[in-house]
């Protein structure tokens, strides 16, 4: 497990981790500080694109970072079909309105043999910490959306009441279709 403190660390590992320089890489909501100064710089790849919601964030992001900026919403993405090979979400899904719509954008614009890597608040009452609001995901239901489009390689815990009691962080890795050549137990 980690601490709230330590979060900003953890993604940075995790994009070194995951990023290849043959990917084409989508990360979603890119404005934030430790985004931007942290983690982007840290993901080396073929191909870049940011998703974000607003203009004046986009407009910001390009002056900090080059990446191909999109507005948009990861519920209904501008990007072709299969177009990513990773996709890096952290916590973006927590904060829009309808997360199945997003679990099925990520399915339909990730590569047959792609990876999407999420890091979302689960089992969390509405709450805001700061200006954002997180939507509340119900873990089982949240998980079982998930199973319906990908094949969950691996998730855990690695955050627990970080706000209130019933807040869990946790991280999922999720693939389309299995290789045959891989044995994941």
């Amino acid at each position: 497990m980690i601490n709230i403190y330590e979060i900003g660390d953890y993604y940075i590992n995790k994009a070194r981790e995951l990023c290849h320089p043959s990917f084409t890489i989508l990360k979603t909501d890119c404005f934030n500080e430790v985004h931007l100064k942290s983690i982007l710089p840290h993901i080396r790849c073929n191909s870049l694109h940011c998703i974000e919601t607003s203009a004046m964030r986009v407009a910001k992001s390009k002056r900090m970072y080059n990446a191909n900026y999109v507005i948009g919403s990861i519920t209904d993405m501008p990007y072709a079909d299969k177009k990513f090979d990773l996709i890096l979400d952290f916590s973006t899904m927590d904060h829009v309105a309808d997360y199945k719509k997003a679990i099925a954008e990520y399915e339909r614009t990730l590569a047959d043999d792609g990876l999407v890597y999420i890091i979302v608040w689960l089992d969390c009452l509405n709450f805001s910490p700061g200006t954002m609001k997180h939507n509340a995901l119900p873990r089982w239901d949240f998980i079982k959306e998930l199973k319906k489009k990908f094949n969950i390689i691996h998730h855990r815990t690695i955050l627990r009441r970080a706000f209130r009691k019933n807040i869990s962080f946790v991280e999922f890795k999720l693939i389309k279709n299995i290789p045959e050549n891989v044995d994941l137990k």
